[in-house]
């Protein structure tokens, strides 16, 4: 799962937080297309299955 609050992203890997940054450079992006890439090193193949995305509104 990841959540971009803002500049807050998490990333959770079956239930548990992965990696959480917060991006403040001032040329990052503010919106835009969403991504999904492997790493650099031997060529692999790697699969999503059944992506979801959900709009979250503003906070209560």
């Amino acid at each position: 799962m990841v959540i971009a609050d803002g500049p807050h992203l998490t990333i959770k890997v079956n239930g548990h937080v992965f990696a959480e940054v917060i991006d403040e450079y001032p040329s990052a992006l503010k919106n835009g297309i969403i991504a999904l890439q492997q790493h650099a090193g031997a060529q692999m193949e790697i699969q999503f299955k059944d992506p979801k995305f959900k709009l979250l509104h503003g906070k209560p």
